[in-house]
């Protein structure tokens, strides 16, 4: 059975609960490298991959204002 797509939004959801229980500035900083991490996480079907994609996307990339970190070692 095909997994379902990750998107944007639940990237964007997963950043404010950081935010929210953390604290920090939230907003995107970068919208453009957020949408090329979720293209690049939904052309592969591994979980391990998928999981690397996000985590040094987001880590490296810093689509966020704030939390990027924070978000990327995100554990659900």
């Amino acid at each position: 059975m095909p997994e379902k797509p990750i998107t944007v939004q639940e990237i964007i959801e997963i950043h404010a609960d950081i935010i929210r229980d953390f604290g920090g500035a939230s907003g995107i900083r970068d919208a453009e490298t957020l949408d090329y991490i979720i293209y690049q996480v939904n052309r592969t079907n591994n979980i391990l991959r998928k999981s690397a994609i996000i985590l040094n996307g987001i880590a490296a990339g810093h689509p966020f204002v704030d939390g990027n970190k924070r978000t990327a070692f995100c554990r659900g």
